[in-house]
């Protein structure tokens, strides 16, 4: 579903449930039986609003599509709480649940939802203690505070991708809870959302995340591994309670930060970094190129890219290997490329890597050029260096990089790296074009032991 189709049901909904009204809107309240009892609504211009039935009755409970001649789009506070149906079906045409809607209903067993549902309030089905399974549909964006808490019985739950959050204690004490679904475009997970289930043994947090709420695992014994998204930048107390929680992968950022303190890992749970965007693995061929006609060089390690010049390219010499090194972090590139809309953003995150635990001296001299340059010249200039030295240091048990040197050209305004001594030192003593920079960063040598050095 489209992000505007979304944004004007929950424009339509939130209108709905708070009756918002333009003042030359018909308003007045009115009732009329069904299936023999009475149903008391209230209509404002178009639609209608259920706020009472009597008496409630046992079996399957079906809602209707229209009362008083309007559409029904609202389900109001406390309609059907303490009721003895044992299964609903709601009218297509609902788009909000109100607060304890359903409320201890303790006999109902399943639900079925309108397609065009888009939030489910308060309480609204907690306390439904022999509910089993619930399908919430696509149209769903706002899952409220304790809208399934205690509902023991449940046993999963397939929270679409159009629900953004998670309200507090939403799915708390769902002691039979096994599996949970969570999908792209769901941005925080409230507090306790999931304290108390005992039983769920597994959870995906989806990419995209950003909050998780304290004691969001609390009390969630089963769940022995979770793994943070590198999306998530909010986790107070989110952690506490989680005695069962054993590995926590977390994306390196977090490392050595009072963030991570805060989130109340608890003891005996080992924290696991992960580089950002990609699991650790081996490091990967860098090729070099030369070409005559730009008097440049370039370097890929995509390996098509690098047979494509070969076959294809005249412009460009193939030199054989550079050296080795790690993929960069592909948070990092994503940035680089949205740079426009996201340089505040990055700013600060370099802003607060210089002043962080994990600034070491020899990255000096990317931190005076951050001071010096204009800053969309250092995400051009600078930036590509500084991740590649940053990651290498991320593993720790890799093999000991060796220097890759740096030059740049006035003249041909771009720079030049090297693993070379020997060339190194013939730039320097008999090429006046280039002037030496220093160890642009470190990579692994070409006799690393990962295969043939002169493929």
């Amino acid at each position: 579903m489209k992000t505007s189709s979304i944004n004007r049901i929950a424009a339509i909904a939130a209108f709905i449930l708070t009756f918002a009204t333009a003042p030359d809107a018909q308003a007045y309240t009115g009732s009329e039986v069904f299936n023999g009892a009475t149903w008391s609504y209230e209509v404002i211009g178009k639609y209608s609003n259920l706020t009472a039935v009597d008496p409630l009755s046992g079996g399957s409970l079906v809602i209707p599509r229209r009362l008083g001649g309007k559409s029904l789009v609202a389900i109001g506070e406390e309609v059907f709480k303490d009721g003895p149906m044992s299964s609903v079906e709601i009218a297509a045409t609902v788009m909000g649940i109100g607060t304890r809607a359903f409320y201890h209903c303790s006999n109902v067993t399943n639900v079925h939802f309108s397609f065009r549902l888009a939030t489910i309030g308060q309480s609204a089905f907690a306390y439904c203690e022999k509910l089993k399974s619930v399908a919430l549909p696509q149209s769903l964006i706002e899952i409220g505070d304790e809208a399934f808490r205690y509902c023991r019985a449940l046993q999963s739950v397939d929270v679409p991708s159009s629900v953004t959050s998670i309200g507090y204690d939403g799915f708390a004490d769902c002691t039979s809870l096994k599996s949970v679904t969570l999908r792209e475009g769901l941005k925080s997970i409230d507090a306790g959302a999931f304290a108390g289930c005992a039983m769920l043994p597994e959870l995906d947090l989806p990419e995209g995340l950003e909050e998780i709420g304290p004691g969001a695992f609390r009390g969630c014994r089963s769940l022995s591994e979770l793994r943070i998204p590198e999306s998530v930048r909010e986790m107070y107390w989110a952690f506490n309670g989680a005695t069962g929680l054993k590995k926590l992968y977390m994306p390196v950022i977090w490392k050595g930060t009072p963030a991570l303190e805060e989130a109340e890992v608890p003891g005996g749970c080992k924290v696991i970094f992960y580089p950002e965007g990609v699991e650790p693995q081996g490091p990967q061929t860098v090729w070099r190129f030369y070409s005559p006609a730009y008097k440049a060089h370039f370097f890929t390690i995509d390996e098509n890219e690098k047979d494509n010049l070969i076959a294809n390219n005249p412009n460009w010499k193939f030199e054989g290997v550079a050296f080795y090194v790690y993929p960069a972090p592909r948070a990092w590139d994503e940035w680089r490329e949205k740079k426009q809309e996201d340089s505040e953003v990055l700013q600060q995150k370099l802003e607060e890597f210089f002043t962080g635990s994990d600034y070491n001296d020899s990255l000096d001299p990317f931190f005076e050029a951050y001071l010096e340059v204009p800053f969309d010249l250092f995400l051009m200039n600078y930036l590509p260096d500084l991740m590649v030295a940053i990651y290498l240091d991320w593993f720790e048990d890799s093999v000991v990089g060796v220097p890759v040197y740096r030059f740049y050209s006035q003249n041909y305004r771009h720079h030049f790296y090297t693993i070379d001594e020997d060339e190194k030192h013939n730039l320097i003593t008999g090429n006046p074009n280039w002037d030496f920079e220093g160890a642009g960063f470190y990579a692994l040598p070409l006799d690393d032991g990962t295969g043939d050095q002169n493929e």
